[in-house]
């Protein structure tokens, strides 16, 4: 196979559910985001331990990470964020969270990196889809982006070389909470993958 296909269609299952997690939430109170907001003025350790629940082992070489985001993780992020900015009035702020999440109300989103090997051919990004379920289940995403990374270095103007690719997507929340689903990744050129994903293992 060559190698600009076997980056193919990459995915993995989530099956850990920590201590205090009870499942995809569709409808955050205040007590939850207020919780959130504490998670992230955590230390760095609470912090790495926290998000390590939504992130899912990966020894491909091709792929660098792979994680899904609930809405009561995206409030985490999305503080931590303004913090490291000097922000810290957001992390005390429930009301400017709830503000902030509104984007991805009753969302729960698939993200994933992926680095293309040194010696791919792609001209350009390639088509990267992600889709949750089979059959029946199949659902699309509610919207989806995928964001090209180019080698650092000086190149001349639409030279740099294409290493890899961040993708997201989102999908409906109620129809992933509390169940097992199919997380399929797919890459344009390349093959599938299926791989089971306990979405009522996260919060």
């Amino acid at each position: 196979m060559r190698w600009s296909m076997a980056i193919g269609a990459l995915v993995a299952a989530v099956a850990v559910t920590p201590a205090g997690l009870r499942g995809i939430q569709l409808d955050l109170a205040r007590a939850d985001i207020e919780a959130a907001l504490k998670a992230a003025r955590g230390s760095e350790v609470q912090r790495a331990q926290f998000h390590a629940a939504y992130r899912v082992p990966v020894t491909d070489a091709f792929v660098e990470t792979l994680e899904i985001i609930t809405e009561y993780r995206r409030v985490v992020l999305l503080a931590e964020q303004r913090i490291a900015a000097g922000e810290w009035a957001f992390g005390l702020s429930s009301r400017w969270a709830e503000e902030a999440l509104r984007p991805w109300k009753g969302k729960v989103s698939v993200r994933s990196r992926i680095r293309f090997h040194p010696q791919n051919v792609y001209p350009a990004l390639p088509r990267i889809d992600i889709t949750i379920g089979t059959g029946a289940d199949l659902q699309s995403p509610l919207r989806t982006g995928s964001t090209p990374m180019y080698a650092p270095g000086i190149y001349a103007a639409g030279a740099a070389p294409l290493i890899g690719a961040e993708a997201e997507a989102d999908f409906d929340a109620a129809r992933a909470a509390q169940r097992v689903l199919d997380v399929i990744v797919r890459i344009q050129g390349g093959s599938d993958v299926h791989r089971a994903v306990d979405f009522g293992s996260l919060k």
